[in-house]
C-alpha cells in the first residue's frame, strides 16, 4: 500500500480511519485534585520477579542445548543441529515460544539498574539521541504510527507506542491517552519486563481509562497464561503521584479528540533553609536533635509531556508550570502551510504556526517538538525548525528517529 507522496505505508501501522470531526468543549472539572494520589513505590531490586514459564521443561531444554559442541562444528553442522534441535522444541512443547527461550532468556536479574533490553539491530545509546538541558532524550514519534519518548536517567517513558525495546528498560511508564500508536505496546511492555525478570513497572494512565486497562490485562492474562505483573495507577487532572522521594508526577489537562492529559515530572529536594546556612555541622545537628525543622521542600517542575493535543492547553490558567518546566515536550503534528490550522484542530492537534504564535508565553528552557505527520521528510521537518523566529530559535528540537 502506498503511503503520502506515493510512498510504501509502514507494514503494520495503526493508521486510524477516523471522520473529520470537531473537538467537543469539556465541562470543567468539579472533582477537587487529591495532593497525594499515591505514595512513593517501594522498589526493591533484589526481588526477582517469578517467571510463569515451565521452569522443569525450560531446564530440560536448556540441557540438552549445552551439550551440542557447537566451537567444533562447521557452519553447515552447526544449521543442521539447529534444525533438529528446533523441530524437539516444536514438538516437545507445541511452540517456537521455547526455541526463543532456550537461546535467548536471561537466566538471572539484570544486575545493572542501567543495563538496557535492545533489540538486535539498536544499540544502547543510538547516534540520533538528543542530549537537552542535562537530559538524555530518545525514542520515536511518528504521529497516527507511534509515540515513546525515552528520558533514560530517569528511567522513564512517555506512552509506549508499539513498544520499542529501549521502552522495556524504563522502570516507570506514563500514557497519555488510549490511542493505539500511543498504547498499543502496553502488553508487551509488561511481558517482556516479566520474561526478564525485572521488576513489576508502574504504569500511569488517565483515571477514565484505568478500568479498561485492567479489563485488557485480564485478557492477555487469559490468552497468554501469565501474571503480567505491574502497578497501574489511574491519575486525574490536578492530582499527582510520587514515583520516587525525589521525583513526582501530576498529571495537567490536554485537548484531543478522546479523553486525554499531559503530565509534569518534579524535581523534589531538601534544602537547608537560609538562615542556617553558614552554620557548622554540629550547629545543625544540634539544632535537628531539639526538634527544629532546619530544611524546606524546593519542587521545581523539570519536564512536560503533552501528549496528542492542540494548542489550547497553552491559555488554559491550570498550565503555568507546563509553560515553565525546563523542558517541554510537545506534539506539533503538522509544520507548514500544506495543512491548515483548522485541519489540525479538527484532528485535535497542534500546527507549528501556533507554537510561534504563542512563542512569548513558553517559558521553557527548552522545547522538543514531536509527533510530526509520516506525510513529511526528516528534510522538511527540519527546515521548519530552522526557519523558527528568534523567540524559539536555539531553544527548539525536533524528535526525527524513525523518519
Amino acid at each position: 500500500m502506498l503511503g503520502a507522496r506515493g510512498r510504501p505505508s509502514l507494514p503494520g501501522s495503526p493508521i486510524r480511519q477516523r471522520h473529520r470531526r470537531r473537538v467537543a468543549a469539556t465541562p470543567p472539572l468539579t472533582a477537587t485534585p487529591s495532593p497525594h494520589a499515591c505514595q512513593p513505590p517501594q522498589v526493591n531490586p533484589g526481588k526477582l520477579v517469578s517467571s510463569t514459564s515451565p521452569t522443569a521443561d525450560f531446564d530440560l531444554l536448556s540441557q540438552q542445548g549445552s551439550e551440542l559442541p557447537v566451537a567444533v562444528l562447521w557452519h553447515t553442522e552447526i544449521s543442521s543441529i539447529l534444525d533438529s534441535l528446533k523441530l524437539v522444541c516444536l514438538s516437545f512443547c507445541g511452540s517456537c515460544a521455547w526455541w526463543h527461550l532456550l537461546f535467548m532468556e536471561p537466566k538471572n536479574e539484570l544486575s545493572n539498574s542501567n543495563r538496557e533490553i535492545q533489540g538486535s539491530a539498536t544499540s544502547s545509546k543510538t547516534t540520533k539521541d538528543l542530549e537537552i538541558e542535562g537530559y538524555t532524550v530518545g525514542g520515536l514519534s511518528i504521529g497516527g504510527h507511534e509515540t515513546c519518548v525515552i528520558f533514560p536517567t530517569l528511567k522513564v517513558a512517555f506512552d509506549i507506542g508499539r513498544c520499542p525495546p529501549r521502552a522495556v528498560s524504563q522502570n516507570f511508564l506514563l500514557i497519555s491517552h488510549a490511542h493505539m500508536d500511543h498504547i498499543g505496546g502496553l502488553p508487551m511492555y509488561v511481558a517482556t519486563r516479566g520474561l526478564y525478570r525485572m521488576q513489576p513497572p508502574t504504569i500511569i494512565v488517565p483515571i477514565s481509562v484505568k478500568e479498561d486497562v485492567e479489563r485488557l490485562f485480564e485478557i492477555h492474562r487469559k490468552m497468554d497464561q501469565s501474571e503480567l505483573k505491574h502497578k497501574l495507577i489511574g491519575l486525574d487532572v490536578g492530582e499527582e503521584c510520587y514515583l520516587r522521594k525525589d521525583l513526582k508526577v501530576k498529571a495537567f489537562r490536554t485537548y484531543h479528540v478522546i479523553p486525554s492529559q499531559g503530565y509534569i515530572l518534579y524535581s523534589v529536594k531538601q534544602k537547608l533553609k537560609p538562615e542556617h546556612i553558614g552554620l557548622s555541622g554540629n550547629e545543625i545537628k544540634n539544632l535537628k536533635s531539639s526538634g527544629v525543622e532546619i530544611t524546606y521542600t524546593l519542587t521545581e517542575p523539570e519536564i512536560a509531556f503533552t501528549g496528542d493535543t492542540m494548542s489550547d492547553f497553552i491559555v488554559d490558567e491550570n498550565n503555568t508550570d507546563v509553560l515553565r518546566a525546563r523542558i517541554l515536550v510537545l506534539e506539533c503534528t503538522f509544520v507548514n502551510n500544506s495543512i491548515t490550522v483548522d485541519h489540525a484542530r479538527d484532528y485535535g492537534h497542534t500546527h507549528l504556526s501556533e507554537i510561534i504564535s504563542y512563542a512569548e508565553r513558553l517559558q521553557n528552557r527548552a522545547i522538543l517538538l514531536i509527533h510530526f505527520s509520516a506525510r513529511y521528510t526528516v528534510e522538511e521537518i527540519q527546515q521548519a525548525v530552522s526557519a523558527l523566529p528568534p523567540s524559539l530559535a536555539g531553544r527548539t528540537f525536533a524528535l526525527t528517529e524513525g523518519f
